[in-house]
């Protein structure tokens, strides 16, 4: 399944098969109802997301979720959210996969973060992910990729000039106050 990783939001959300209008991929859990560990449950809430334009409305389960087939990418027991109707999702994804700080904020809670189900499951030992992103017309690139549990500086050109900043720590989003920030070739 095609997911954005969005760093704005809390909950993965994605399309199910039961889906009245989704346009690609679609989650099939009946096939997951079916397995011997029963991994997949539904939960008694269904409700309704709103991303920018995209509404959606589904309900709420659990089941073990995988990025790869990496072992130490799969948070058991990971609440999502399952959408059965969808207004507003661009043709290219079949849900979202939300990294936010994981602060309140004005929102009065978070929702549950994959990397924070990875990181009390003992799969990472950091709460850190970092993005590569390349333009991947260009051959002589590497593809864009993700790390979790840890960042691999070797793609950058002077991983020595890496600076950490604290996050505001009850902030939903990403966030800092900084005085000023420049970038360099």
């Amino acid at each position: 399944m095609r997911v954005v990783f969005d760093t704005g939001s809390d909950w993965l959300v994605i399309e199910g098969v039961n889906c009245t209008n989704c346009k690609n991929n679609t989650y099939d859990f009946t096939d997951e109802l079916l397995k011997e560990d029963g991994s997949f449950n539904w939960l008694d809430r269904r409700g309704d997301r709103r991303y920018g334009s995209a509404y959606l409305t589904g309900r709420e389960a659990t089941d073990t979720v995988c990025l790869t087939e990496i072992e130490t990418t799969c948070a058991s027991d990971f609440q999502m959210f399952i959408i059965d109707y969808q207004e507003g999702f661009d043709s290219n994804i079949d849900g979202i996969l939300g990294f936010s700080s994981g602060g309140r904020g004005n929102f009065g809670g978070s929702g549950p973060l994959y990397i924070d189900a990875l990181k009390e499951q003992g799969l990472i030992s950091e709460r850190v992910f970092a993005f590569f992103l390349s333009n991947e017309l260009d051959e002589d690139v590497a593809p864009s990729y993700m790390d979790i549990g840890y960042f691999d500086p070797s793609s950058m050109s002077r991983a020595d000039d890496l600076v950490w900043l604290d996050v505001l720590p009850d902030d939903f989003w990403w966030s800092n106050y900084v005085e000023g920030i420049m970038f360099t070739n």
